[in-house]
């Protein structure tokens, strides 16, 4: 290798070091976002802000999803055990990046943020699945 080539990579390594760190540290910027929810075909979404602190209940064919918001992160509350044996979902914990998903295997669920607000309130997404 040449020493030029050693100077490009060493950029190209620092500079994606700086974006990974910032992604992670730096705090969602926008205060309005939108949960996307997808149980088997159907999709909701919940609009909510980084003030806001409440709860979203959607019943399916096995039982209750409550989803948990607080101060711009979302989480999974902890189902029964036989409706969700693991638990791998509400042990993912709270999540608050765009890049981060909480999913539940045994019943086809999945939680996950986009930045801004959706103007469709818990509707039915049929293009997307």
């Amino acid at each position: 290798m040449k020493k030029v080539d050693i100077i490009i990579l060493s950029g190209i390594l620092i500079l994606s070091i700086m974006l990974m760190v910032f992604m992670k540290y730096v705090p969602n910027l926008s205060s309005e976002m939108t949960a996307v929810i997808n149980i088997k075909e159907e999709t909701y979404r919940v609009n909510f802000s980084s003030t806001d602190i409440f709860e979203q209940t959607i019943p399916f064919e096995r039982g209750t999803l409550t989803v948990e918001f607080n101060k711009g992160k979302v989480s999974v509350r902890e189902m029964d055990k036989s409706i969700c044996p693991k638990g791998i979902c509400s042990k993912t914990g709270w999540i608050d990046k765009s890049y981060q998903t909480i999913v539940c295997l045994p019943n086809k669920i999945s939680v996950k943020i986009i930045d801004g607000l959706d103007t469709k309130i818990n509707s039915i997404d049929s293009i997307s699945n």
